[in-house]
């Protein structure tokens, strides 16, 4: 059951929808389009490398300036929390890194595929269809694709 456009024209020249479904569907179309092209504009948009380059760089100057700052405090514990802390900071820029690309299909990515099936069957279901996709779970691994 795939429309476009034209098909739901001809559906309301032919009398199948009326006035104010055939704006309802246009304005439905129109959003869908709008979130569309937003999307595709993230997607698009190229993000500086110099951001993780800085983020990096700031991580070693802190790896290597909090020891020195904190040894006396410390004492031997030094060498575990800088240890600690810095993969804290590593972790949060690494994380960063991956939302610069949220449509990525690798696992750490929106579950793209799932949300597109889930929303198929959703609107199978609406439109009185029997024959519906399966809505996907979680992988063994808990990954959703």
């Amino acid at each position: 059951m795939h429309a476009n456009l034209s098909d739901v024209a001809e559906a309301h020249r032919r009398g199948m929808i009326g006035e104010s479904a055939l704006l309802a569907l246009d304005e439905t179309l129109r959003v869908v389009l709008d979130v569309q092209g937003g999307c595709e504009r993230i997607k698009k948009t190229p993000l500086p490398r110099g951001y993780a380059f800085i983020a990096e760089r700031l991580i070693w100057a802190f790896s290597a300036l909090f020891p020195l700052a904190t040894v006396k405090e410390l004492g031997v514990w030094v060498i575990p929390v800088n240890v600690l802390v810095c993969l804290a900071f590593t972790l949060i820029s690494e994380a960063g890194r991956v939302l610069e690309d949220p449509f990525t299909m690798f696992w750490n990515g929106l579950p793209l595929t799932a949300l597109s099936k889930t929303i198929e069957a959703n609107l199978r279901q609406r439109l009185g269809d029997a024959d519906l996709p399966a809505i996907p779970s979680p992988d063994d691994r808990g990954i959703l694709m």
